[in-house]
């Protein structure tokens, strides 16, 4: 046989052998196709079954722990990867242990917290939940920890007057935030101090000092004989003031000292604050007043008494409600103002616009005590100082006492005898006390408008147990402005 003709006889050969070989190759990859659709099958039943018998999981969280401190009635939403069935009150914890109510809708756990939470404090919700699906269980749990807030005060001392900051739980400093030469009064407006000083005629002067870096602020004031009562919101960017100065009184009469509540809002690009007035437009003038918490509204006194309700940057007219002796504040997380009458006390609720009488126990204690300042924790508790006076040493000491329903306890009383409490509020959470207290060497400061004393302290006490947790320099805490 040629070589010609055994190249051809295998070339025929080959021809004939390749279709079969494609076949088996087909045949092949088929195989192999068919075994792994099988095997991504079986895992993705095996997967579904998985997250089928698997309980229910945490995908995301909602909460705002700056508003959680601030005001009661806050909510944390815990949202799972499936719908989950009703949880009972023995399905769930809040560690530290907190007064809460949960409810379920569809893969939303809503959590509504009684009270404002408290400072600078870890808190860890556990829940116990079931898909609705398939019954698997499974355990949602989330930390997570409160704001550690600023506090500051005033400190007095011979030359200069300092503002001081103060961390409520970390270590006791005093870093000097502001200094003048004189510092009558501030308030905390957001990321500025709102300071009254005076210049070099003794003339007031209002200023927004920057706590970040930001610019200082002159607040335009008619020429003022004083600024007073200063007061600021920081959830609506606004600060109010007093402005005592003198008014014309028109067609050649005398002019006469006016008392003008005037406000400064902060976000408004024109600097130019707004003159608070009465009903139709009339000149209001205004012995005391406060912003209703958590609002831009306020309330205002005028000399006769009488309370209006307004919203200095509203178009509505001014609400009156009704003649009141004094203003003794909001209590805590409501819109229910306590205010003194001649016969007693009464609570205005704004929101409900009704006034009820305050029927209160009376405190058994020495009928001697004088009684002081008044602080309410609700409708039918409060916080009153009492001072001994000892006429024969011209002395006095003083203590402070809380009253509800069951009687009457001490709260506080400051560890020299002779000292005496000057002032005193509660924190914006209610949790939390800062009193003022004077030492036996402490002098009067002799400033005409908010005077002071040397040697004066602020002590932070625990409403819950009483106990002390540090004393700061200074007096005139940002809790009580």
């Amino acid at each position: 046989m040629s070589t010609e003709s055994a190249r051809g006889s295998r070339a025929e050969s080959a021809r004939a052998e390749s279709p079969r070989s494609e076949q088996r190759q087909r045949a092949r990859f088929q195989r192999l196709t068919i075994a792994v659709v099988a095997v991504l099958v079986v895992t993705a039943g095996a997967l579904s079954l998985a997250n089928a018998l698997q309980g229910p999981r945490l995908s995301s969280v909602e909460v705002n722990p700056n508003t959680a401190i601030q005001r009661p009635g806050q909510r944390l939403i815990l949202r799972t990867n499936q719908p989950v069935r009703e949880v009972t009150s023995a399905q769930w914890s809040i560690t530290p242990a907190t007064d809460a109510e949960l409810t379920v809708a569809g893969n939303e756990l809503t959590l509504r917290f009684a009270e404002s939470l408290d400072y600078a404090t870890e808190y860890t919700i556990t829940v116990e939940v079931a898909g609705v699906a398939t019954g698997a269980t499974g355990t949602l749990e989330y930390t997570f920890r409160t704001p550690d807030p600023q506090l500051f005060t005033l400190l007095r001392t011979e030359g200069v007057d300092r503002i001081l900051r103060h961390s409520f739980s970390g270590a006791v400093t005093d870093e000097v935030v502001f200094e003048a030469e004189r510092i009558q009064e501030y308030a905390l407006l957001g990321d500025y101090l709102a300071v009254v000083t005076f210049d070099e005629r003794g003339t007031p002067v209002l200023g927004l000092e920057p706590l970040a870096d930001r610019p200082a602020v002159t607040v335009p004031t008619p020429p003022a004989l004083a600024i007073r009562v200063v007061r600021a919101s920081t959830q609506s960017n606004l600060l109010g003031y007093i402005v005592e100065h003198e008014r014309s009184g028109g067609g050649g009469g005398e002019s006469t000292v006016a008392s003008t509540l005037f406000v400064y809002d902060l976000s408004d690009a024109s600097g130019v604050p707004i003159e608070v007035t009465g009903i139709g437009g009339m000149p209001l003038i205004v012995v005391d007043w406060t912003f209703v918490p958590g609002t831009g509204s306020l309330v205002a006194q005028g000399p006769d008494q009488q309370l209006y309700l307004i919203d200095p940057l509203g178009s509505t007219e001014p609400v009156p409600l009704g003649q009141h002796i004094e203003l003794r504040g909001f209590i805590p997380g409501t819109a229910r103002l306590v205010v003194a009458d001649f016969l007693g006390g009464s609570v205005l609720d704004l929101v409900a616009g009704s006034n009820e009488p305050i029927t209160l126990r009376e405190p058994e204690l020495d009928p001697m005590l004088a009684p002081g300042k008044q602080v309410f924790l609700d409708d039918e508790s409060f916080f009153h100082l009492r001072h001994r006076i000892d006429y024969e040493t011209s002395s006095v000491s003083s203590a402070l006492y809380f009253t509800d329903a069951r009687g009457t306890v001490e709260v506080f009383r400051p560890p020299s005898e002779s000292s005496r409490v000057l002032d005193y509020c509660l924190s914006p959470n209610a949790q939390h006390l800062a009193i003022e207290v004077v030492s036996p060497e402490g002098v009067p400061d002799h400033y005409p408008v908010e005077p002071g004393f040397t040697a004066t302290m602020v002590y932070l006490i625990n409403v819950e147990d009483g106990t002390s947790e540090r004393r700061l320099n200074g007096f005139a805490p940002d809790w009580c402005r």
